[in-house]
């Protein structure tokens, strides 16, 4: 029995047809036999440049996940892009970004959530507007904190779906109760 697999160069382990595995599943469906790049000590994956870890191996990939992104961006994954909200440069680490999220959207994971600014506080609206619900006209709590479904909160006179904007003259005071039970309509 041989020592080595029959494709020329390669030291597998022959099991069928005289080919390792790897070159008799190539063999099998087709393909032209071509070395397989081993990993070795120093090795580093072909998308991330993580260091594999491994001493032998077929794998151009540290994992599953890197080899998605290289077919995912035929070859030529990204490094870094551009965020569309700032404009700074966002650089990928390994096993990071690029999962589902095309480059150029706003969706970058951790860089940018985006808080609201409100342009009034619940008491600022209380010292501007009295203590009355604007939805219901009942006095409005201001010990009671959320979850509490009598609870102060602002609401949206024109809600943001519809074109609002956090401004102070968009703001009024509002039960938590009545401002859910509005939603995104616009109230006359």
């Amino acid at each position: 029995m041989p020592s080595g697999c029959g494709f020329e160069g390669c030291e597998g382990t022959p099991q069928a047809r005289g080919l390792c595995p790897a070159h008799y599943q190539q063999r099998r469906k087709g393909i032209p036999l071509r070395p397989l790049r081993r990993w070795t000590d120093g090795t580093t994956c072909a998308v991330c440049g993580e260091q594999s870890g491994r001493v032998s191996g077929y794998r151009k990939y540290c994992s599953p996940s890197c080899e998605n992104k290289s077919r995912r961006y035929r070859g030529e994954v990204p490094l870094s892009g551009i965020c569309d909200v700032c404009g700074d440069v966002i650089v990928f680490g390994p096993r990071q970004g690029l999962r589902s999220i095309p480059i150029g959207t706003r969706k970058f994971p951790g860089k940018h959530r985006r808080q609201q600014s409100y342009a009034m506080t619940v008491t600022d609206l209380v010292e501007r507007d009295g203590s009355e619900c604007a939805l219901c006209n009942e006095p409005v709590d201001m010990s009671l904190k959320w979850p509490d479904r009598w609870a102060p909160t602002r609401d949206h006179i024109v809600p943001v779906v519809h074109g609002g904007d956090n401004s102070a003259a968009n703001l009024q005071l509002a039960h938590f109760t009545c401002n859910a039970r509005k939603g995104a309509r616009v109230v006359a």
